[in-house]
């Protein structure tokens, strides 16, 4: 489920509330992740990663990458 890709007129999205939950499920850890144990941050979009690169610590280096793939889509 987390690897398919969206796809608005699959039925298999809309079958029960659960599918689209687990694709957008986070990672929850008490009380926090230590930003070093972070590999790979994905974005949506360029302008999205620009502002990533913007707010990262300088001492971090981090990959900020492209995955669309990752994200819903909006359906017009």
């Amino acid at each position: 489920m987390i690897n398919k890709p969206y796809d608005p007129f699959d039925p298999y999205w809309h079958s029960t509330p659960i599918n689209r939950r687990i694709k957008c499920a986070e990672v929850l850890v008490y009380p926090k992740i230590p930003i070093q144990k972070i590999l790979k941050i994905f974005c949506h979009s360029k302008e999205q990663c620009s502002k990533v690169s913007e707010i990262m610590p300088d001492n971090i280096s981090m990959p900020i990458e492209i995955n669309e793939n990752l994200y819903f889509k909006k359906f017009l």
